[in-house]
């Protein structure tokens, strides 16, 4: 929602990766099941891929969460400290802290009121705006007809 052109198209990017590795990922388990290997090969296979998966996931949600806080010191927003643990969780491959589902939803929701205390400021002026241009219109036309 609040990425700009070349952030959209690398998040589509990374979504569209995560999702081709979770379907390989699958794939493979799925196979070995078929193959009847053994149940450790499977647990491997299941427990053990889960790297690039993994990998990929956090730099999706870093990537919103840097958007969000970006957008959040914007509007001067208060942003959630990070010891609070309802709205953070540090990364676990790069130890980045993200926001947390319950954290981007509450993030964001104050960033949209923000952005739309802001557009109901500027509502008010433009009819404003108008009504005097157009007065002055008629004010003019009727003053230059004497």
């Amino acid at each position: 929602m609040f990425f700009t052109i070349r952030e959209k198209i690398r998040l589509w990017r990374l979504e569209a990766d995560l999702n081709r590795l979770t379907a390989q990922h699958q794939a493979a388990v799925k196979a070995s099941i078929k193959e009847k290997k053994s149940g450790d090969e499977i647990d491997g296979l299941r427990y053990g891929g889960d790297f690039e998966i993994d990998d990929t996931a956090e730099v999706i949600s870093e990537l919103r969460t840097q958007q969000l806080l970006r957008k959040a010191k914007k509007y001067d927003l208060i942003i959630p400290d990070h010891g609070d643990e309802r709205f953070w969780t540090q990364g676990g491959i790069y130890g980045e802290w993200l926001l947390t589902p319950r954290g981007r939803n509450h993030l964001r929701a104050n960033v949209i009121q923000a952005q739309k205390d802001w557009r109901d400021g500027l509502t008010w002026w433009v009819p404003l705006v108008f009504g005097l241009i157009g007065a002055l219109t008629g004010l003019t036309s009727i003053l230059l007809k004497k």
